[in-house]
């Protein structure tokens, strides 16, 4: 029984330090986009981060 809590909370570490990553990368992605004045990058990065809290949203509504 003891595995099976460290496991999980071992997985909800690792999947907590891949969104960072992610945000992280999502970030550098925005600056280098406003650097450059890349409207169409900064529209497709809005997409990704709204589309991606739709998602947590539902899930956390519908209990998925």
């Amino acid at each position: 029984m003891h595995r099976d809590e460290m496991e999980k909370e071992r997985k909800k570490e690792e999947e907590e330090r891949k969104k960072y990553r992610e945000m992280v990368k999502r970030q550098k992605r925005m600056l280098e986009a406003a650097f450059e004045g890349d409207n169409d990058e900064i529209l497709t990065i809005l997409k990704e981060v709204n589309f991606l809290w739709f998602i947590q949203l539902s899930c956390y509504i519908g209990g998925v």
